[in-house]
């Protein structure tokens, strides 16, 4: 748990804003996804995904993109529990079990 660092405000709003960049561009890449495969052809890559945005973004860089903003939400959910364990610390010899308040403050997500 000490290897994960808590975020600085900063910290947080650049990877919340590369999250929520990411979220968006998943959900229309899974639309996209789910109209072709409704229309009755294979499911469709990241390569053609990228082809949808007219030669702004090629298939590496859509690859960048979705591996970015894996990695980022995987860094806001790790700093995120670390948070919520140092916090339910606190309380742990105040008669809240840690484990209490750590599944309390993980059901908040």
């Amino acid at each position: 748990m000490g290897a994960v660092k808590l975020l600085t405000a900063d910290e947080e709003k650049m990877l919340m804003g590369r999250v929520q960049t990411f979220l968006k561009l998943d959900r229309r890449f899974e639309a996209f996804r789910a109209a072709a495969v409704a229309a009755g052809g294979r499911e469709p890559g990241l390569a053609e995904f990228a082809a949808t945005f007219g030669g702004r973004v090629d298939a590496s860089q859509m690859e960048e993109l979705f591996s970015e903003g894996h990695h980022c939400k995987q860094a806001m959910v790790e700093a995120n529990f670390r948070l919520v364990v140092s916090i339910a610390r606190n309380y742990d010899n105040k008669g809240l079990e840690m484990k209490v308040g750590v599944k309390g403050g993980m059901a908040c997500r």
